[in-house]
């Protein structure tokens, strides 16, 4: 694999063809939260966060860049304008506005505790960024807080998605820390990406999208109460019960299906019941939308620097959701989950968007079109590898956790703790 700067010049590199969805022109915002002492030089702490940052883009110089648009549409990678400042790391005194650091831990972090407009230096996905400069590829911003650091990871999602957001964390927390960057990471991290995926030729068989397409149907819709992040803290020793009954149910015709297509299903039934229960009708569909990285299907190193996601997409109406069992449920998601994940439907998807004009590319739909009142979306974070936060001599990481942002119906599981983002009116049912 070449290196980033040494097969082309850095005039422009190609954004994967994956990311080129009109709502991935947005930010990912992830933060991380770092106990410090009372009487920490906040100046040396981000002088430090600063240099590490500089000694990155030295390696990987796809971190110093800015998304741009060609003359197509189509959105890349530019170099940052030699006459404007090289701000990566912005810095926010948020003392009176925040709580502390020993309040946070104390409350187990939730997100209405960490208020997205004051943590985060833009707005974060799925609302537009709003920048009228250049947007950076990744950012970062220092929050200080009574007795802690939050540090806030803006990542643009056209070129990164979330397995490279946890990659450029661990660097990056390599770096501060003193260890050197694997070759392994930086081979991929800089590989040519204009050859990534082999697409379909013309002529050949193609799997079909046709519901990524405008339609007579509303593209988003707006919950009809506001969104607000919960969590439930479920216990190693609980899921596993729930895996095994569920497994225990199967049929041994039937392909295993795994703890995240039993939690998926869990999750996506309670839903529907309740807002069964709060008067939807049964016959109502609800979309069930779960992120793939197609990483696996195409044979990539997870250590991969890009936007390799696809998502698989299951519809059914409320009343079967309800009726089925958990292991059915999650035997129907297993299934659409392994055709949507085969090379060949990885490349279809990719072959799919790059066929189409600037015109009709800029009207695409990410899952097709959206309910927030109805439809449910997973992304499960469980298996990403965490970053070992070590803040230099200071610190070690506390804290983990999403902005308080506007989203929808969105479950994201992690290691201990389930993220639900829902719209109010489904909490209070």
């Amino acid at each position: 694999m070449g290196n980033f700067h040494a097969t082309r010049p850095l005039s422009y590199a190609e954004a994967d063809i994956m990311g080129q969805f009109p709502v991935l022109n947005a930010y990912t915002m992830l933060l991380y939260g770092f106990q410090l002492p009372l009487d920490v030089d906040n100046h040396s702490i981000v002088s430090m966060l600063q240099k590490t940052f500089d000694d990155l883009v030295a390696r990987i110089p796809l971190f110093g860049c800015q998304v741009g648009t060609k003359e197509s549409g189509l959105r890349t990678v530019l170099p940052w304008p030699e006459n404007m400042r090289k701000e990566r790391v912005h810095v926010n005194i948020c003392d009176d506005s925040i709580a502390s650091m020993e309040e946070l831990l104390v409350a187990k972090n939730p997100a209405r505790m960490l208020d997205g407009k004051e943590l985060c230096p833009w707005p974060a996905l799925p609302m537009p960024h709003g920048l009228t400069g250049p947007a950076p590829v990744v950012a970062l911003q220092a929050n200080f807080i009574c007795g802690g650091l939050i540090l806030t990871l803006a990542a643009h999602h056209t070129i990164m998605d979330g397995t490279a957001d946890f990659q450029f964390l661990k660097m990056f927390f390599d770096l501060l820390s003193g260890r050197e960057l694997e070759s392994v990471d930086l081979e991929q991290a800089n590989r040519d990406r204009s050859q990534l995926i082999p697409l379909i030729p013309e002529g050949e068989p193609v799997k079909d999208y046709p519901h990524l397409l405008s339609s007579s149907k509303p593209a988003f819709v707006m919950p009809a109460s506001q969104p607000i992040w919960c969590y439930f803290l479920m216990p190693v020793e609980s899921l596993n019960k729930l895996v095994k009954r569920a497994r225990d149910n199967q049929l041994g015709k039937d392909v295993q299906i795994s703890s995240d297509d039993i939690l998926s299903a869990f999750y996506w039934k309670r839903l529907c019941a309740l807002r069964i229960a709060r008067g939807m009708p049964p016959d109502t569909e609800s979309k069930c939308s779960r992120a793939i990285n197609t990483r696996i299907a195409l044979g990539i190193p997870s250590s991969y620097i890009g936007a390799q996601i696809s998502p698989c997409i299951t519809r059914l109406s409320l009343a079967q959701v309800i009726e089925l069992n958990i292991t059915q449920l999650a035997q129907i998601l297993r299934t659409d989950l392994m055709e949507a994940a085969t090379p060949w439907a990885v490349r279809s998807f990719a072959t799919f968007i790059s066929r189409k004009s600037p015109e009709a590319r800029a009207k695409l739909l990410y899952t097709g079109s959206h309910d927030s009142n109805t439809d449910i979306g997973f992304t499960n974070m469980s298996k990403l590898e965490r970053p070992r936060g070590v803040l230099g001599t200071v610190g070690a990481m506390s804290l983990l956790s999403p902005p308080e942002y506007g989203a929808d119906s969105r479950l994201i599981p992690d290691s201990g703790t389930r993220g639900w983002c829902l719209p109010y009116h489904d909490m209070l049912a």
